[in-house]
């Protein structure tokens, strides 16, 4: 009975493996060639600490946003990852043999009227053109139906014409394309008639990149559109995180994790294109500790670091385990996971001055001007157990010693310590040690600056 279910499954498997699955954006996207609207690389810093956003005209769109868009476009053109990825190939291997692609396409789009290989490949697919590429078409003697026709073999004559037939793996635009390319010597490739299937090399070369050019431009249009492109500039950051490393209590290489929120806007609204101004908005910053436990817990309870080490851990130990010549033997550690956390807000305002390249605006105003507010809760009870030895006695000792807190600047202890089973009552102790904060929020010390990376 088990043997048949293990094939049954298997038999599964093996049909679920052959169900076509829905193409998505990801690999084989070239995401330099993708834009979310109308923006530029914004980067903020505190400190060491950067964020980076965007300068935007409308909402800006979200990469998955963007990639439920991409894929669409995927799907309506037919196109796989597989088939952005073959052409990316075919365009650098014609380029590193030589193939000069920049001159072939100004040669078509010359011969034909077309003002953009886009609208050459749409035509050639049967998608658009327009009249006036069409009638240059129809005046060169180029029949529509012939170069329509979906059957390949009625143009196989013309096909002939054009050389050594060598495009294995084109579709039908390559070949319309092959006969739309002018003698090389006019279009100045005579230097590399030494290829003997060269019309051919630059016509699968420019089908694919008419595809690519086709569908990255679409995918940016709807983008534009969704991201509603007619909107007024602001300086945006989403949920935009960053990573820092700090000391406390004494405790070095502790992370906390940074969330930056919120949107500048510019005050002067429908003043055009130019994204030149002034900002206001309102940024929240939420601050958060990470790995409390496996890194400020653990070692807080470290032996070496509780009762041979320093600082505020060994104050409360000090004042339990005062006895000298007394040897600690076990120590346990009941503790909750430390929590830590701050959020805080606050209003800025940037005048950008207009320009290329790097752009510092000059910002007024702090992260931690309108709230603040901080969230931390540490306890810790750690129980020891030790042997005093005296002139012909032992006294087993047992101590225990509990820290709590919920402000970070400080923390208090309480405990006692028994001999023998017997409770010392001179030895119960409790009290307050201040702490030493280190660099947990020295980021916020800082003023923030603005970077803004114009085209």
């Amino acid at each position: 009975m088990k043997k048949k279910i293990k094939v049954i499954v298997l038999v599964v498997c093996l049909f679920c493996a052959l169900i076509p699955t829905p193409v998505s954006a990801g690999e084989g996207v070239d995401y330099s060639r993708i834009t979310s609207g109308t923006n530029y690389k914004t980067i903020l810093q505190l400190g060491n600490l950067q964020f980076q956003g965007t300068l935007t005209r409308g909402i800006g769109l979200s990469q998955k946003e963007q990639d439920i868009i991409i894929a669409k476009v995927m799907n309506e053109q037919k196109i796989t990852s597989g088939m952005l990825i073959n052409a990316e190939n075919i365009l650098k291997e014609a380029e590193n043999n030589g193939f000069n692609l920049k001159d072939a396409e100004s040669a078509v789009l010359k011969l034909t009227g077309a003002d953009t290989l886009v609208d050459l490949y749409k035509l050639l697919i049967g998608t658009g053109g327009g009249d006036e590429v069409q009638n240059v078409l129809t005046n060169s003697g180029l029949k529509a139906t012939e170069l329509m026709a979906k059957d390949i073999s009625t143009n196989y004559t013309l096909v002939a014409k054009g050389g050594k037939l060598a495009l294995k793996g084109a579709t039908k635009i390559a070949y319309r394309l092959l006969f739309l390319l002018p003698d090389l010597v006019e279009v100045g490739l005579d230097v590399l008639t030494k290829y003997e299937n060269i019309k051919e090399t630059l016509a699968l070369s420019l089908e694919k990149k008419g595809m690519l050019d086709t569908f990255y431009a679409e995918c940016n249009k709807r983008i534009a559109e969704a991201a509603g492109d007619d909107g007024e500039w602001m300086i945006r950051f989403d949920n935009v995180k960053a990573r820092y490393s700090f000391s406390m209590w004494g405790i070095p290489n502790l992370l906390s994790e940074w969330k930056l929120t919120g949107e500048l806007v510019r005050q002067v609204t429908g003043a055009g294109e130019n994204y030149g101004g002034t900002y206001q908005g309102l940024l929240m910053l939420e601050i958060d500790g990470i790995e409390m436990d496996a890194r400020f817990d653990k070692q807080f309870k470290d032996r070496e670091i509780f009762f041979n080490g320093g600082g505020a851990y060994r104050q409360g130990e000090k004042v339990l385990w005062a006895n000298q010549g007394i040897t600690i033997s076990t120590v346990k550690d009941d503790f909750k996971t430390t929590t830590l956390k701050r959020t805080v807000s606050g209003e800025l305002t940037v005048y950008v001055l207009e320009g290329s390249g790097e752009i510092t605006p000059t910002v007024l105003g702090s992260l931690a001007s309108a709230s603040d507010d901080t969230v931390f809760s540490f306890e810790h009870n750690i129980n020891g157990t030790g042997i005093v030895f005296a002139p012909g006695a032992q006294v087993n000792m047992v101590g225990s010693i509990k820290y709590i807190s919920n402000e970070i600047q400080f923390y208090t202890y309480s405990g006692t310590k028994t001999a023998n089973g017997y409770e010392l009552v001179d030895d119960q102790v409790s009290g307050m040690i201040q702490t030493n904060l280190g660099t947990v929020w020295r980021p916020l010390n800082n003023e923030p600056k603005l970077t803004i990376y114009a085209k």
